[in-house]
C-alpha cells in the first residue's frame, strides 16, 4: 500500500511542478485500484 501512496505523492509533485502535462497517469491509475481494503492492512475500521 505505500508504493500506491509514494506513487500517487510523486506524481502528484510532478504534476504541480509542471513535470506533468496532465493528470491522465493519476486517474488511470486510480481507476485500477481497487475499492476492497487490504486483508492484511494494519489499519482496522473502527466500529
Amino acid at each position: 500500500m505505500f508504493e500506491t501512496v509514494e506513487s500517487f505523492r510523486r506524481a502528484a509533485i510532478e504534476y504541480r511542478s509542471g513535470e506533468l502535462e496532465s493528470q491522465d497517469p493519476l486517474i488511470t491509475e486510480l481507476e485500477t485500484l481497487s475499492p476492497r481494503r487490504n486483508e492484511s492492512s494494519p489499519v482496522r475500521s473502527r466500529v
